[in-house]
């Protein structure tokens, strides 16, 4: 196994009350930051896994310090693919937070400042543990296995037919597969979670086979249909509403993949995986009536 350099760190404000933890990989012949799976010895593949569970390990660490290492004023961390969004209350920062009247201007920061500060000592500490476990492990593959066996896997079943799959065909004679062929490839492993973004419950998950890479669509659909699980790029995601999109559709699932009312609202979460399974029409059907989502 090839060495995995030092991880780094840069914080950024976004808005007022959202701070950007941005994570990278230390290049040892420059001062530049690599990320997304470069440099090649880190990741050969568009999204780098080993970087994206940093971040989900550090979003969830930052999650159980609040109110104990971290103030009680940050509401909650999301993880993205190499990111941290770490969200904020500024009512409940300035409860918490008294100003000395009898100190330098300077010591009286800003929220932004001030939080920044205490997420950046957590945020560094925490990725020298996780260097310190990449060190510890570095040339084991059994670490990785045990790392992939442990997060949980969540079943989706998908309706394959072409009402559902519409871009089957269309993939078919670009990709050189037969439907069966990519619907194989499709439910062959589970997928990797690697963040929910875009609209809520929406899950950006992979990496598929190579022989399933291909651009998103050049003309986006104005509306698809909630469930309807697109691929592109080696990636995929399902829709949970009717929103655009430009991901080849190749299939539904008749589940609620988001609901508010109901905690943790989503099926999954950022560092599970998605294992599709294949359904008939019928099953679909039944399925659909369980889970009351034929009017969505």
């Amino acid at each position: 196994m090839k060495k995995i350099p030092p991880l780094d760190l840069r914080l950024e404000a976004e808005g007022d009350s959202c701070i950007i933890i941005r994570l990278s990989y230390q290049s040892p012949n420059s001062s530049i930051h690599q990320t997304h799976g470069t440099p090649e010895q880190v990741s050969p593949d568009p999204i780098n896994a080993q970087l994206n569970r940093c971040a989900i390990d550090l979003a969830q660490s930052i999650q159980s310090a609040i109110g104990q290492a971290l103030p009680q004023a940050i509401i909650e961390a999301i993880p993205s693919f190499d990111a941290v969004g770490v969200y904020y209350d500024l009512d409940r920062f300035h409860a918490e937070h008294h100003p000395d009247p009898t100190a330098e201007a300077a010591e009286n920061l800003s929220p932004f400042a001030l939080l920044s500060k205490a997420l950046e000592k957590f945020s560094l500490n925490r990725l020298k543990d996780l260097d310190a476990t990449s060190e510890a492990a570095k040339g084991s593959a059994a670490s990785t296995e045990t790392q992939e066996s442990s997060s949980r896997i969540v079943e989706i079943p998908v309706c394959y037919e072409l009402e559902y799959g519409v871009d089957l065909p269309y993939l078919s004679q670009e990709l050189g597969l037969s439907v069966a062929q990519i619907i194989e490839l499709h439910t062959r492993e589970p997928m990797h979670v690697f963040m929910l973004g875009f609209s809520p419950g929406l899950p950006f998950h992979g990496l598929f086979d190579p022989a399933l890479n291909l651009p998103r669509r050049a003309q986006p659909r104005t509306q698809l249909v909630p469930g309807s699980i697109g691929i592109a790029n080696r990636q995929g995601v399902i829709y949970p509403f009717a929103t655009p999109g430009g991901w080849h559709i190749v299939g539904r699932t008749p589940l609620r993949l988001f609901n508010a009312n109901k905690a943790p609202y989503t099926l999954y979460q950022a560092g599970d995986k998605i294992q599709f399974k294949a359904i008939s029409k019928e099953e679909f059907l039944i399925l659909q009536a369980e889970n009351g989502t034929g009017d969505l």
